[in-house]
């Protein structure tokens, strides 16, 4: 089935000042994914039929009149950033067109710190009355800066829905022993009614998925060499539902080199099976 493609906003009221309402999640989900907000409007065309008091003529209207889009109507942001706690408070609203009703998206997000500890939550919540739906997420995100070169963090993902509730977990850890060395891997459990879509992203529920990858990169060349920078890569992943069923394993080795003169060279070399 169709994979969604997340991509970025580049809306500056959406894209800018953001950090706070951001819990880490190594890219393998979004609580808060801007580009929901102005998206096509919610349609639900047979309220408009002849079964429900309306007419075909309305019915044909709404299936033919679907905009690409929605206008904003109001959008509000507020972050205050403490020494050792930060509070931020996010909402917009879409207007109401001809055959839908604007949606509505809220955000409120508090982390604390403690010594080498942070400790967040953030929930999120949205009303699609052309829908006669509502979701809800909470999120609790946990962070401990073990040493000066290992970080781990996790966080615990409850959703609510009009039509189910779901759970989700994550667990991460990244190693940074100097400028060269970097190496990090998380593991993602989402079970089979976890819906984060209504504001964030995911690209499926139903997922058992686990990542490593270890990078080495080199600047300190001398300064009658050509080369800027030079960088391995190497990745690994295997994907499987929650039964246990295998989705996807991958393999990936990236080699780049970046010269002083702006030009560079890149190798990819990559393996890939499917369950």
């Amino acid at each position: 089935s169709p994979v969604e493609t997340r991509l970025s906003d580049k809306r500056p009221f959406f894209a800018e000042n953001q950090g706070l309402f951001k819990v880490s999640s190594g890219h393998a989900y979004s609580l808060i994914n801007t580009r929901r907000i102005g998206r096509s409007p919610d349609y639900n065309c047979d309220e408009y039929s002849v079964a429900n008091g309306g007419s075909d003529d309305l019915q044909n209207s709404c299936e033919n009149q679907q905009k690409a889009n929605n206008d904003i109507e109001t959008a509000l942001k507020f972050t205050q950033l403490g020494e050792h706690t930060d509070v931020g408070f996010f909402a917009a609203f879409e207007d109401d067109e001809t055959f839908s009703k604007g949606r509505e998206f809220y955000a409120i997000r508090a982390l604390k710190r403690l010594d080498q500890h942070k400790l967040g939550y953030l929930v999120t919540h949205v009303e699609r009355d052309a829908l006669d739906r509502s979701a809800t997420v909470h999120a609790f995100d946990y962070e401990n800066k073990a040493t000066e070169a290992l970080i781990l963090n996790s966080s615990l993902i409850y959703s609510d829905t009009s039509d189910d509730s779901g759970y989700g977990i994550r667990f991460g850890m990244n190693y940074d022993p100097n400028k060269f060395w970097n190496t990090g891997a998380i593991y993602v459990r989402f079970d089979d009614e976890l819906n984060i879509n209504d504001m964030g992203y995911m690209a499926r529920n139903n997922l058992s998925k686990f990542r490593a990858f270890t990078r080495y990169t080199q600047t300190d060349f001398l300064t009658t060499s050509k080369i800027l920078e030079r960088s391995y890569n190497f990745s690994f992943s295997k994907e499987a539902n929650t039964d246990g069923l295998p989705l996807q394993q991958r393999m990936n080795f990236n080699f780049s080199q970046s010269f002083k003169d702006t030009s560079g060279i890149e190798i990819k070399i990559g393996h890939e099976s499917s369950g």
